[in-house]
């Protein structure tokens, strides 16, 4: 069985937040406006303060099996009071790469709704992946955006899925970099990933549908540059196999 990662998460419901963006493109010119002016938000800090918090993570070659006491050590318990805060700093820190009040008035209709985070929630439990782990949060992190950067539709096997998700978890497990975050270092990480992925997966669709392919490959740009930046993984050198990801 494969999870196209991109065709799951736009084939959920339609969200408020996405509902009131659409209403306001009444006009076929306007069409992926709301997504245009999203491509360029990857610039914010907090993302690739969130992505080399967690570390450049360990992509490439076959992992070997992991231990479940590796995987409980990267788990984390949510608090609302801490989601609360990621949020606020997500919103300051995406606004401030934000130009326009219409695009100003998105972000925020898109941090304050929790609709994005139940996306990627669900993309997550049907992939059978927690929501509450960090390894399983980072690989979900890199499949989506790794389809988004090359522009790819298919999809990833359940094996691909684990193998990349084992890899990360060794690499996280070697490193110890994520073991010595506190609950809450995690929880935010985790949750501005969610966010990072589910925009981008959200804007590449969108884009897609209306044909304006200089916005799609702008979107691209921005996302490749985002995580080539922050932990030195070039997501256009790689490709995904049922043992995860090869250098291409």
């Amino acid at each position: 069985m494969r999870f196209p990662f991109l065709a799951l998460i736009v084939a959920l419901l339609v969200t408020p937040a996405q509902a009131a963006v659409q209403t306001a493109q009444t006009s076929s010119d306007n069409r992926g406006a709301g997504s245009l002016g999203l491509t360029a938000i990857y610039r914010a800090e907090i993302f690739q303060q969130s992505l080399a918090a967690v570390g450049k993570p360990t992509l490439v070659g076959m992992p070997p099996a992991v231990p479940q006491g590796i995987l409980d050590s990267l788990s984390f318990a949510p608090s609302q009071e801490v989601e609360r805060a990621t949020r606020q700093k997500l919103l300051a820190s995406v606004l401030a790469v934000t130009e326009g009040e219409q695009l100003e008035e998105q972000v925020r209709l898109t941090v304050r709704s929790d609709d994005l985070w139940l996306q990627f929630t669900e993309v997550l439990n049907q992939a059978e992946l927690s929501i509450n782990n960090m390894a399983d949060i980072t690989a979900a992190t890199y499949l989506i955006s790794w389809q988004v950067v090359n522009s790819n539709a298919v999809g990833a096997g359940a094996a691909a899925i684990r193998a990349v998700r084992d890899s990360i978890a060794t690499g996280m497990a070697a490193q110890g970099q994520v073991a010595r975050m506190s609950n809450a270092e995690k929880q935010q990480a985790a949750s501005v990933m969610a966010y990072m992925a589910t925009v981008a997966a959200n804007s590449a669709n969108e884009l897609h549908r209306s044909g304006n392919e200089d916005a799609l490959a702008r979107l691209r740009e921005h996302l490749h540059a985002a995580v080539l930046t922050a932990t030195g993984v070039d997501l256009d050198r790689l490709r995904l196999t049922d043992t995860g990801f090869v250098a291409r």
